[in-house]
C-alpha cells in the first residue's frame, strides 16, 4: 500500500470507480513529464515576485514622497524632496533589475539531470513581515485612567 498522494500514510486505498488506478498513473505520469519544466516555472515564480516587491517599494516611496512634500514649508525643500524621491525610484529600479536578471539566469540554466524539485513545508500559518513594525507598540493609555 505505498505510493504517492497519501497512499501508505495510513489512509486506506479505496477504490472510487473502476478508473482509479488509470487515472493515478495519468497523474504520475504528469509529474514525471512536468519534472523538466519544473525549474522554469520556478523561475517564473520568483520573477512575478520581485516585480511584486518592487511594485510594493514604488507604492511606498510614492506615498512617502507625497507625506513629506506635505511638511515642505519652501520650494528648496520641495526640490531636494523631489530628487531624493527620482533617486529611490531610480534605485529600486536598478536593484529590482539586477534580481530579476538574476533569477532569468539561473531559471534558463538546462538541468544538470532528472531532478524533482522538494516541495517546500508548509507553515502553520502564513506571516508577513512588516519592516514599520519592528518597533514595539506602546501601550494605549485610557484618559480616565490619567485623570485618576
Amino acid at each position: 500500500m505505498s505510493g504517492a498522494f497519501g497512499y501508505g500514510m495510513g489512509v486506506a486505498n479505496l477504490k472510487t470507480s473502476p478508473a482509479q488506478d488509470y487515472f493515478q498513473l495519468m497523474f504520475e505520469g504528469v509529474d514525471t513529464v512536468s519534472s523538466p519544466w519544473q525549474p522554469l516555472a520556478k523561475g517564473v515564480g520568483r520573477w512575478h515576485m520581485e516585480l511584486a516587491q518592487f511594485n510594493a517599494k514604488q507604492s511606498r516611496t510614492t506615498l512617502e514622497y507625497s507625506q513629506k512634500m506635505m511638511r515642505c514649508y519652501n520650494p528648496l525643500e520641495a526640490f531636494s524632496e523631489t530628487v531624493n524621491f527620482w533617486q529611490k525610484l531610480c534605485s529600486n529600479f536598478a536593484e529590482t533589475g539586477e534580481h530579476v536578471a538574476a533569477v532569468a539566469a539561473k531559471a534558463t540554466q538546462p538541468p544538470l539531470g532528472f531532478e524533482l524539485l522538494e516541495m517546500p513545508v508548509k507553515r502553520a500559518r502564513d506571516t508577513i513581515v512588516l519592516p514599520d513594525l519592528d518597533e514595539p507598540e506602546l501601550p494605549l493609555r485610557h484618559p480616565v485612567a490619567n485623570a485618576a
